[in-house]
């Protein structure tokens, strides 16, 4: 479980790492490993099966940049949502022109994170 990048967790029972919010936790006990998301609530919840089968199949690295992806495809799409429902209403160009700004912000945050974890676009 060693990564320059990652923030070390572990207690006297657990093993774990975190990683653009993402944890994988190792039971000392039982040896059971379970990796978990922070970004789909304010818990850890455990990423989805597809996920799941990239990081055993690819490995730590990419694991954590498929659930990275994921999760900004998420924010993006609920900001085209709302940028849609703005330009279905009055003519509010000034929240529109706001969103715009936060989908490319977001795209820049995106790159900058990647290359900053050593996980290249």
């Amino acid at each position: 479980m060693a990564d320059i990048n990652t923030c070390n967790l572990d207690t006297s029972k657990i093993e774990s790492r975190l990683l653009l919010g993402v944890r994988i936790v190792r039971d000392n006990d039982s040896q059971e490993v379970v990796i978990q998301d922070t970004s789909r609530s304010s818990f850890y919840k455990k990423v989805s099966d597809e996920e799941y089968k990239v990081f055993v199949n690819d490995g730590w690295k990419q694991g954590v940049r498929k659930v990275f992806e994921v999760r900004f495809e998420r924010r993006l799409g609920k900001l085209h949502s709302r940028r849609d429902i703005e330009a279905q209403s009055k003519n509010r160009s000034r929240v529109i022109g706001a969103i715009d700004r936060e989908v490319s912000n977001l795209y820049y945050r995106r790159i900058e994170l990647l290359n900053k974890y050593g996980l290249e676009i």
